[in-house]
């Protein structure tokens, strides 16, 4: 992404397998995870909640002890972006349209064509929500402290086997209600300028005025190889879908590692 806005993730929806409430908010301040191959974010445990807390359930490290819960002045949340916003890689050129659907809809179009042989768009129909922790120092210290245990808990109990630098410790996020995303990369240059993407996002209301419930649909249209996804299906009225995770990435002295 041209933007820097933190490590972003091709799967933004959260693991449906855990526990309801991490679900229906996604990721949090305070997690310890991996961000995986395919662009997911693995959740081990939460640092601010207790070991027989819900979410943690007791699969926590040995000897783990919580760190209190960040202080709501340090934190900081606005919106990042608004609806209908869009990111993409230099590589690539795109524009937007909009026109009302009557008698209560909209309909907006991106169109984007790549003008180099890799690249990456994001669009976020509803905008998108920021959050990030202020007190970095208190976040640094305990991981410092703690990394070590973190490693043996994710590729012993875990079973994740991760390289040293892979653990994350979430210090903020972006988080949006529904996404789209289009990522192509090819070994040369030579298929650059063959690659043509239109996104387009419907919104209609289901009754006869403004307050009644929204229906959303959307769909890609391509010309060339590339990987194009949205979601979720169907859009929620909650932001849980995570864009992009700021963190730590906690990495262990070579002495200890070795």
């Amino acid at each position: 992404m041209a933007e820097r806005s933190g490590f972003p993730l091709w799967c933004p929806n959260p693991n449906k397998n855990l526990y309801p409430d991490y679900v229906a908010s996604g990721i949090r301040i305070g997690d310890v995870g991996i961000i995986t191959s395919n662009g997911e974010f693995d959740f081990l445990f939460n640092i601010c909640l207790s070991a027989d807390h819900p979410v943690n359930g007791n699969r926590v490290p040995e000897g783990f002890k919580p760190i209190a819960k960040p202080d709501p002045a340090d934190m900081n949340s606005d919106t990042e972006q608004f609806p209908g916003a869009f990111l993409m890689s230099k590589s690539i050129n795109g524009k937007t349209g909009t026109r009302t659907l009557p008698p209560l809809g909209v309909k907006s179009d991106y169109y984007f064509q790549c003008v180099h042989y890799e690249g990456a768009i994001l669009i976020m129909p509803e905008g998108s929500y920021r959050e990030d922790l202020r007190n970095l120092g208190t976040f640094r210290r305990y991981a410092t402290m703690n990394g070590e245990s973190w490693y043996r808990y994710a590729n012993g109990t875990r079973g994740r086997e991760v390289v040293n630098g892979s653990i994350h410790l979430v210090t903020g996020y972006d988080k949006s209600t529904s996404w789209a995303l289009g990522a192509f990369s090819h070994g040369n240059s030579s298929v650059s300028g063959l690659i043509d993407l239109q996104f387009s996002a419907t919104t209609v209301n289901s009754g006869h005025n403004s307050s009644s419930e929204q229906i959303y649909t959307y769909y890609w249209n391509q010309s060339g190889p590339a990987r194009v996804k949205y979601g979720p299906t169907p859009v929620p009225s909650v932001m849980n879908q995570s864009l992009f995770v700021h963190s730590f990435c906690v990495e262990l002295n070579t002495s200890i590692w070795t």
